[in-house]
């Protein structure tokens, strides 16, 4: 997740982030639109006109230069932390059965791990943003499907790799990266992705598994400027938007903006998590409303592998309309947010530490003008989500018990 600079407005700030993005070989292409927010598509290609790995960014914003802030630094992110971030002289190889047992043992994926008896794992040390806490060493796969997938064997050959990810790339997900000017900026940012996934996760779990309705923000109480963002919304796309509060035993606000599968083929979503419930909230609606930008959407997902297993066929399909029907409804309530990245961290680490959390982190890269990018992880929080991609996961601990 990228956190946009605070350049003294977006156009410098857009600059500066190219600048950065030509210092390593690549420069922009655009595709924009205008409606309720401007939106922004950026793929960052190299001087033969050639699209770099992974360098492919949507961005929202209230004018163009924003949204092309947001689109150009997503892009970026991508790039510097997938396979171009390898580093194998960082990498360590521990057994899968230590990490099962260990620093893994409340993932989903440790059983998986267990039964690779005798394999060793490729892993990078992560330092514990917990004050006094001890860093960790954790598996690739858990953050690069680019590894751990079926055409990752070329970066695994280059490492050594000769572990079989088979079923371990099932939970593998690009998720919990940053990129901003500073590396508390870009530890919020990733930290808060990390956190909405579980929310997200959990949410799933509750509505379409245990049969929970879910609670709905009352769009009559939001405040003057967000009921004005949500009913130009709802016009746009011609559907209602729910916004379903997804907000965990964690208290970080997390709300899924949402419309069901009955204006259309397939359900539309925006989620985010943040500290200040009016940012989740606006948050969310944009991330929906970015959706919405020609040939953006991602193809159909393919479940039916998922068919044999209707509890989990139900999560992926993700349709909430008949849980919606018997929905709590609550009032929109504020929650407000320190103003410096310093204080923005210590607040989502004191909460991740309440509920018994302990954050990691790994430094991918500083870029020039001090941009830097990281990888943060959070054992035991819930990476179910993963399930709407079609790919057969299954809840951790987390998440049969919550």
């Amino acid at each position: 997740m990228f956190s946009p600079p605070t350049l003294g407005g977006a156009g410098p700030a857009t600059t500066t982030i190219e600048q950065v993005a030509l210092s390593v070989g690549l420069r922009p292409r655009w595709r924009s639109r205008t409606g309720v927010v401007s939106l922004s598509e950026c793929e960052l290609i190299d001087d033969a006109g050639a699209p770099a790995p992974g360098a492919h960014g949507l961005g929202k914003g209230h004018n163009q230069a924003e949204a092309r802030l947001y689109a150009l630094s997503e892009a970026l992110e991508r790039f510097v932390t997938g396979p171009a971030s390898l580093d194998g002289a960082a990498v360590r190889f521990i057994p899968a059965e230590e990490l099962a047992d260990g620093v893994l043992a409340e993932e989903a994926s440790a059983p998986l791990l267990r039964q690779l008896t005798g394999s060793e794992i490729a892993c990078y040390p992560y330092q514990a943003l917990h004050a006094g806490r001890d860093g960790a060493t954790f598996p690739l796969y858990l953050g690069a499907p680019w590894y751990a997938g079926h055409d990752g064997h070329v970066y695994r050959d280059r490492v050594g790799d000769r572990a079989d990810y088979q079923g371990l790339s099932r939970y593998s997900v690009q998720s919990g990266y940053g990129l901003a000017p500073t590396q508390d900026e870009a530890a919020v940012h990733a930290l808060l992705e990390t956190v909405e996934r579980d929310a997200c996760s959990l949410l799933t779990i509750r509505a379409l598994m245990s049969g929970r309705p879910p609670t709905v923000i009352d769009p009559r109480t939001l405040p003057e400027e967000l009921a004005l963002l949500h009913s130009q919304a709802q016009r746009e796309v011609s559907a209602t938007i729910y916004l379903v509060d997804a907000t965990t035993d964690l208290g970080i606000p997390t709300v899924l903006a949402y419309c069901t599968p009955s204006d259309g083929p397939a359900y539309r979503r925006g989620q985010a998590a943040a500290l200040a419930t009016r940012d989740a909230v606006s948050g969310a609606i944009t991330e929906l409303l970015q959706s919405q930008m020609p040939r953006t959407a991602p193809p159909p997902v393919a479940l039916t592998p998922l068919k044999p297993y209707p509890a989990l066929h139900r999560c992926a399909r993700f349709d909430l309309t008949d849980a919606l029907r018997g929905a709590h409804t609550t009032a929109f309530l504020d929650q407000p947010s320190p103003e410096s990245p310093r204080a923005q961290l210590r607040a989502v680490l004191a909460r991740l530490a309440a509920a018994g959390f302990t954050a990691y982190q790994r430094h991918l890269a500083v870029l020039p003008d001090d941009v830097s990018a990281v990888h943060t992880l959070v054992p035991g929080l819930e990476r179910f989500f993963a399930i709407v991609n079609g790919a057969l996961v299954v809840p951790g601990p987390r998440g049969r018990t919550y």
